[in-house]
């Protein structure tokens, strides 16, 4: 369903926002630098394009896409759509690990507990790690709608998650996931730039 959602946003995006849609929305994501974002970091940023970035009168193109085709969607698609206007770019940090399986993750922003489903990443990630991703609960299971490729420690991410709360201005209580729903660039580009800097 996810994949099938994609295409057809991608396809309705081509034809709403013409080819420079995407390179537009890309280089939000990067914070407006012009940088090329890379292809394994497209995992990430191609979500955020199509469900969070701002694509015209303050909606993403998801947004318009489900504005646009109330009624078309199959039910499947519906609520994927739905489920994915509805995630937010956490720093979701592993507190346990069922390999092949999935995660059990905590927002370090909002708060927000999930045991994520997801396969291939189980396999590889560590307890501890902490993820820029999208978490997505549709058909009451949650899977990563788009994370970046690169976990940061937890102590590089305290650096983050100290930074995210100053620019949101919350000292110790939970960010709303409300706000988090809004587009984040900063969010995105201070955890690459503190992961470089880990380095």
């Amino acid at each position: 369903a996810d994949s099938a959602l994609t295409l057809r946003i991608l396809r309705f995006a081509r034809i709403r926002g013409g080819t420079t849609w995407l390179p537009a929305a890309l280089d939000l994501y990067a914070g407006g630098t012009g940088e090329e974002v890379g292809e394994t970091e497209l995992q990430l940023a191609l979500p955020w394009a199509m469900f969070s970035a701002d694509a015209g009168n303050g909606v993403s193109m998801a947004q318009m896409f489900r504005d646009e085709h109330p009624s078309k969607l199959p039910p499947p698609l519906r609520e994927m759509l739905d489920a994915q206007l509805n995630a937010w770019l956490g720093l979701w940090d592993v507190r346990s690990v069922e390999r092949g399986v999935g995660m059990q993750v905590t927002d370090l922003l909002s708060g927000e507990e999930r045991f994520v489903h997801e396969i291939s990443g189980s396999a590889a990630i560590d307890e501890r790690a902490v993820i820029l991703g999208r978490v997505v609960d549709v058909g009451g299971v949650a899977i990563f709608g788009g994370i970046h490729p690169n976990p940061l420690e937890p102590m590089d991410a305290d650096i983050a998650v100290r930074e995210i709360r100053r620019m949101c201005r919350v000292r110790t209580r939970p960010i709303a996931v409300e706000r988090l729903r809004q587009p984040h660039i900063e969010l995105a580009r201070l955890y690459i730039q503190t992961g470089d800097r880990a380095q």
